[in-house]
């Protein structure tokens, strides 16, 4: 094939196509033919021919040996009428003889050859009492023996053949078959050695590799070879799409509006796609000629375009998160609703899952897309849910968990989302109260529960506000906070960093915000160590402000020892909590160190309440240091025999006040609150924590067969338990894996313990709150504003999956390019010729 002439080849390729025309009609009629001519066969004989071999080789596959037909299986050689009456049988080479070759025929014939249909088969002996030689085929690939006519064909020359002649010597091995077996082969006359190097077969060789070569994929079709135009407008088209599918894809990432107003001049759309399309094109000479051809579709530059490459790059996302989970063994669900700026209910559903990368167990939870809701009941969420899910393409079999806030809608016993969804998934029975959830409503009942806190919490709130809704009163507070060099920034920053949580000394007074449940402690924080700022911050405002009484009614409230002593409590109770909420809102924690840690925080709480006279005493000389220095007078409110409306016990001094109508009361209910949301009782769903080394001390026979009794559905050998329990406690203990393991470092020694390994797997993937849903609502809230408030449901969700995995490696730009380019998506798109599409 190497070194062959140019010309050479385009005659063969001409000589190909034509060929291919000609036979078109007549192969129908032959193919329709030899059908009729089976079914009547069969339905004589009544039986299948099994050694009728169809064969559709695949590009990389090499020759198939076929088994004989039945014709055959008995060494005698049937007549001409039988074999066009006998199914067709393609590893017969003279079945291919006298009728019209398709392209798929002449593979066929390439790739197929017939074996005996056992080695102890014996060739027929000719009239010179010689016999056919398989071994020859080693030294002649192209030798076909034919079993119905005991000859030797050419598999070449038959693919391709010319016109025949009258020369018998010529038609040898192509339509007379060749059984002259003691001159086969020889130096001079072998007839082997003649045919395969004569002129006939020397050409069908060519042809025969150009086809093999197009069919293996070494080189383009014969359509693409004869049109070189055809290739080059091709590869312009998809490096133009390329283009324009980065531009989207960036600005799809970054959450920058493609679309915007309507230009009556220019008649086009003037937004930031458009924009950045015209700037790539000023250095890529590609897509510049592109977007100035005269034609005015075919550019893929229209909104409807757009919403198709955004569609790709959601579908392109989803499968990479929907083919890692169901790799996984379990997943959860994960789902919350809000409203979005034009009124419409959206519902999130997010998903948490384990997987494996470099032998490494890995824990994530992937936003899957919205949902707009028509009903906000249980029954449209949970068939929402459930349809979403199964349209996506997730194994609803490996479901397990279901994450949600506690509202009665989601959380019902009767007829709720979880209940629902149990009913119809049974596996799906875990359901968990959002841990955030219920962390933040131990801090909102305990606050609730003490009058004070609860009235110095909403004093607090106006304050905050009263200073940062107004520009004036902000801008009178950077000028009083510029003598401490603080860094003038946003009041309601977004804790992107958590690094920037505790730098309080470049921060101004953050807002006290319902939905940043870290914000109560931050606004504590700042306020006690600028208490003296913010009163000359209010005292300030009260001069430049003639008639309005709010600053004086928040001043004279500020120089109230009890709200000061009030303040610190409850920042140095709610230190001890902040920690944890923003551990719960992790993607990495999971249940059992969840429960661990609430713990951990009831037994510190309680260990201050038993000490609370020590530990109040500091914080009591804290608050005298902070009322010393701005001449707030240290007292306690006056006590009434019939005092209903505050706390007032009696007390002997100041700080004993305080301390019992305050301090106590307060880690009271926190101590309550905690054990109510975390109580001290395990649940069934987490026995399997009782798994990990440093829990063996809990674990007896009786746990062990509650758990066996609670995972029976989930592990393989549930009789086998206790043993293998057993032989795990030895391996712990032999390698030391000491009391700090966590559930990830715990799976990496499970490959002999499966059991186990679906517990723990089964553990991880639980949820342990709906945090993820509660950031796509911010993502949400970025994406459709205002300005965008009629983007359609497909838009928003595709939006919102490139922006909100911009940062993941299912989001990578050089994997979406690549589906959208080399899948069935849009290939179309790709082969478009004068701004047709050619499908």
């Amino acid at each position: 094939m190497t070194g062959c002439n140019p010309t050479t080849h385009i005659h063969i390729i001409i000589e190909m196509i034509k060929s291919k025309r000609q036979t078109s009609n007549k192969q129908r009629s032959l193919d329709s033919y030899f059908k009729v001519a089976r079914q009547a066969g069969n339905e004589e004989t009544g039986d299948i021919d099994e050694n009728s071999v169809a064969i559709n080789p695949s590009p990389n596959e090499s020759v198939i040996e076929a088994e004989p037909a039945l014709a055959c299986s008995e060494n005698t050689p049937s007549t001409s009428s039988e074999i066009l009456l006998s199914p067709i049988d393609y590893s017969d080479p003279v079945q291919f003889n006298k009728r019209s070759l398709s392209d798929e025929d002449r593979l066929k014939l390439l790739k197929t050859k017939w074996i005996p249909s056992s080695n102890s088969y014996i060739y027929p002996k000719n009239n010179q009492n010689r016999r056919y030689n398989k071994s020859w085929e080693n030294d002649y690939s192209w030798l076909r023996y034919s079993p119905s006519q005991d000859g030797a064909y050419c598999s070449l020359c038959i693919a391709f053949q010319d016109h025949p002649s009258e020369n018998p010597r010529y038609n040898e091995f192509v339509t007379i078959p060749y059984n002259d077996w003691k001159n086969a082969l020889g130096e001079k006359r072998g007839r082997l050695a003649l045919h395969s190097n004569s002129e006939r077969h020397l050409k069908a060789l060519e042809k025969s590799g150009l086809l093999l070569s197009v069919s293996d994929q070494r080189r383009p079709s014969i359509v693409q070879s004869i049109s070189k135009a055809y290739s080059d407008k091709v590869e312009k088209n998809r490096a133009s799409l390329l283009s324009l599918i980065d531009v989207i894809i960036t600005l799809g990432k970054r959450n920058i509006a493609l679309r915007g107003n309507w230009n009556k001049e220019i008649s086009e759309e003037d937004g930031n796609f458009m924009l950045f399309v015209n700037w790539k094109s000023s250095f890529d000479l590609v897509l510049k000629e592109h977007i100035e051809q005269k034609c005015s579709y075919g550019k893929y530059l229209s909104p409807l375009a757009q919403n198709e490459f955004i569609h790709c790059c959601e579908l392109e996302i989803r499968s990479k998160i929907v083919s890692r989970c169901n790799q996984s063994n379990f997943f959860s669900v994960m789902a919350d609703e809000c409203a979005d700026c034009s009124n419409q209910a959206q519902l999130s559903i997010c998903i948490r899952y384990c997987y494996t990368e470099n032998d490494a167990w890995y824990v994530t939870e992937d936003f899957c897309g919205f949902v707009e809701l028509v009903k906000t009941n249980a029954e449209t969420i949970s068939t929402c849910i459930l349809n979403k899910l199964r349209e996506w393409g997730f194994d609803l079999t490996r479901l397990r968990g279901q994450g949600y806030d506690g509202c009665s809608t989601m959380t019902g016993e009767v007829s709720g989302v979880k209940t629902r969804i149990t009913q119809e998934l049974s596996n799906a029975k875990y359901f968990v109260h959002c841990r955030s959830h219920c962390l933040n409503l131990v801090v909102v009942n305990s606050c609730q529960s003490v009058a004070v806190v609860r009235n110095f919490m909403a004093i607090l709130g106006k304050i905050t506000w009263f200073i940062s809704a107004s520009s004036k009163r902000k801008n009178i507070m950077k000028s009083v906070m510029k003598d401490e060099g603080q860094i003038a920034i946003q009041f309601d920053l977004m804790y992107d960093q958590e690094e920037g949580l505790f730098s309080q000394e470049k921060r101004l007074l953050p807002t006290l915000a319902e939905t940043r449940w870290t914000s109560r402690t931050d606004t504590l924080t700042w306020l006690l160590k600028h208490y003296d700022k913010v009163l000359d911050i209010l005292d300030e405002i009260q001069n430049q402000t003639v008639g309005n009484s709010d600053a004086t009614s928040y001043k004279m409230t500020l120089f109230n020892f009890e709200i000061l002593v009030v303040a610190v409590v409850t920042q140095f109770l709610l230190g001890y909590l902040r920690p944890l909420s923003i551990e719960l809102q992790s993607e990495n924690c999971d249940l059992v160190e969840a429960h661990v840690q609430a713990r951990s925080l009831a037994a510190s709480f309680l260990e201050i309440r038993e000490h609370a006279e020590e530990a109040f005493d500091g914080l009591f000389k804290r608050a005298s240091t902070i009322a010393n220095k701005n001449d707030i007078t240290i007292n306690k409110p006056r006590t009434s025999g019939r005092q209903r409306h505050r706390a007032n016990a009696a007390a002997e001094t100041v700080e004993q006040h305080y301390r019992i109508n305050i301090f106590i009361p307060l880690i009271d209910h926190i101590i309550k609150h905690l054990n109510d949301r975390f109580p001290d009782d395990i649940k069934p769903m987490l026995y399997g924590f009782y798994l990990l080394p440093r829990y063996f001390c809990k674990l007896t026979e009786d746990i062990i067969g509650s758990i066996a009794n609670e995972y029976i559905n989930d592990i393989p050998y549930p009789d086998d338990l206790p043993q293998e329990v057993h032989r795990w406690k030895t391996f712990t203990s032999i390698k030391e894996i000491g009391s700090k393991c966590t559930i990830e470092q715990a799976i990496k020694h499970t490959q002999f313990y499966p059991n186990i390994r679906q517990i723990l797997l089964l553990l991880l993937a639980l949820p342990v709150g709906s945090c993820s849903c509660e950031r796509s609502f911010s993502a949400l809230r970025r994406l459709k504003t205002w300005n965008r408030s009629t983007m359609t449901e497909n838009r928003l969700c595709g939006l919102a999956m490139l922006h909100i995995h911009r940062s993941d490696n299912v989001g990578n730009i050089e994997d979406i390019k690549v589906y959208i380019c080399g899948g069935k998506v849009l290939f179309v798109c790709f082969t478009m010729i004068d701004g047709y599409l050619d499908e």
